[in-house]
């Protein structure tokens, strides 16, 4: 083996350990960049989702309930995010009564509270604390109560 070959396969194989170190450095970067893309595409996802949720609580506070339905139905995003369920009631309108309106409204499924169906075991102890199957109701206190014309026992 002469010496010129010697250092040559030295330098190619010192090459070859620099570009495997170039390919993994390689990776590593376009792993940070698909990671930042995707993150990048759900912070847009969630942007949307709050500016349709922001539009339908402003549009409920100013009681426009027909923007809200108009929007839910026209953007399948908006009807995917919003909240409620409003129905218009033709029918059961009266107008003699200004506290009804032609809308009903209520919670999708997904957003109401799930009650336990099991039967409920209520007990009391000497601080006046409920417990219901393992929940405290730390500010429970019994006695009677007047609401407006009403006496109320607990």
């Amino acid at each position: 083996m002469s010496k010129d070959l010697i250092t040559k396969a030295f330098a190619d194989a010192e090459k070859e350990q620099q570009e495997e170190e170039i390919k993994r450095i390689k990776n590593i970067v376009q792993k940070y960049l698909e990671k930042i893309q995707d993150t990048s595409e759900r912070k847009n996802k969630l942007d949307e989702e709050l500016r349709l949720l922001k539009k339908d609580l402003n549009d409920l506070k100013d009681g426009r309930l027909d923007k809200i339905k108009e929007r839910s139905e026209k953007d399948s995003k908006a009807k995917e995010v919003t909240l409620i369920i409003i129905k218009e009631i033709q029918k059961e309108y009266i107008p003699m009564k200004p506290w009804y309106s032609p809308w009903y409204v209520e919670l999708k499924p997904d957003y109401n509270p799930v009650f336990p169906t099991s039967p409920i075991v209520y007990s009391t102890s000497t601080d006046c604390s409920v417990t219901t199957s393992g929940d405290t109701f730390a500010t429970f206190s019994g006695g009677t109560y007047t609401v407006g014309s009403n006496t109320i026992n607990l």
